[in-house]
């Protein structure tokens, strides 16, 4: 908190429950006519750099995140609707997500600049105010939290909360192995729920395999803008199927592939766009990676995942419609 500057406005700590759920939020009110803004101390920008704010809205609509050092480097945002207004040249992949309670996570790429500078957040009054030319009614607020910026970064990760320090952000990574409960059955259905970051780095992947093989495995992946589910299996037969094309940046995608021998079915956000019943199931999976790599973060799943789950039966039509229902 000690690491914020404002301009024409007041900043009130510790005013509000944050998405941690903790009362650690500010409130700021603009105080005067001109520009009223929050801003970091001096970060660290790298080619690209990603950056995240955390948003509340309070009476001000209008939102403006700003990195100082680049006149192409600004986005405005609508904090009550949750939409994007207009962007600088050189800003990009914007994504804004609902963490619920009315708070939005507003993230997305600066491209083109490194240097040491602030960003900002200025409280608009409209969707098309240029760089750092955004200003608000005296007496408007909003509630914020949570700025990040993060060097040499095509998108956005988690959020870390510091104080005035940077810190180095340890790889995330995800795999389960030789989990005989839950992996390795006859049957069963995956469960994925996640929003789509636009990041795609040759394959995109989620993979339940054999071994980490080629031959047996349960595939989500991206290819340019399509999502796309693959099975293959020793025992015979294969499946590949699109399941969306175009994908959407910024949308929820709710997924259960279910799989057993001449049984094969997708449902996406509550409706079943596939089916096989010639395709044989993979032959003894026992591991779970978000990459094709069971040791490394190589062609990752670079999403934002909610939540996984693997059940060892599968499961009614009407269980897999509730459970991928938005």
């Amino acid at each position: 908190n000690s690491s914020f500057v404002t301009n024409s406005c007041t900043i009130d700590y510790n005013n509000a429950t944050s998405p941690e759920g903790i009362t650690n939020a500010y409130r700021a009110t603009a105080t005067g006519t001109s520009a009223s803004f929050v801003r970091s101390l001096n970060i660290s920008f790298t080619d690209p750099s990603a950056f995240s704010v955390f948003f509340k809205y309070g009476n001000n609509q209008w939102m403006q995140i700003i990195n100082a050092g680049s006149v192409n480097h600004y986005v405005n945002v609508d904090i009550q609707n949750g939409v994007f207004g207009t962007n600088g040249s050189d800003t990009s992949d914007l994504l804004i997500e609902d963490y619920g309670n009315g708070w939005y996570r507003v993230s997305g790429k600066f491209s083109g600049y490194s240097g040491t500078n602030t960003l900002r957040v200025y409280m608009g009054s409209n969707s098309s105010a240029v760089w750092a030319s955004a200003s608000a009614i005296v007496g408007n607020y909003y509630y914020g939290y949570g700025f990040q910026v993060e060097s040499n970064a095509s998108y956005a990760t988690s959020y870390i909360p510091t104080s005035g320090s940077s810190v180095t952000r340890n790889v995330d990574a995800c795999y389960l192995l030789n989990n005989t409960d839950v992996i390795g059955q006859e049957e069963g259905v995956v469960f994925i729920d996640f929003v789509f970051t636009g990041i795609i780095e040759t394959y995109s992947i989620f993979k339940l395999s054999q071994n980490n093989s080629s031959a047996d495995r349960l595939q989500l992946y991206f290819e340019d803008t399509r999502l796309i589910f693959l099975s293959r299996s020793t025992s015979g037969g294969g499946a590949t199927q699109i399941i969306e094309n175009p994908t959407t940046i910024g949308k929820r995608y709710k997924v259960a592939i279910q799989y057993k021998d001449l049984d094969f079915k997708v449902y996406l956000n509550g409706t079943q766009v596939y089916t096989n019943t010639t395709a044989y199931s993979p032959n003894g999976m026992n591991q779970v990676t978000f990459s094709n790599d069971a040791t490394s973060t190589q062609f990752g799943f670079f999403n934002d995942i909610k939540q996984l789950s693997l059940f060892k039966e599968i499961l009614t039509n009407d269980e897999l419609e509730e459970l991928t229902t938005l």
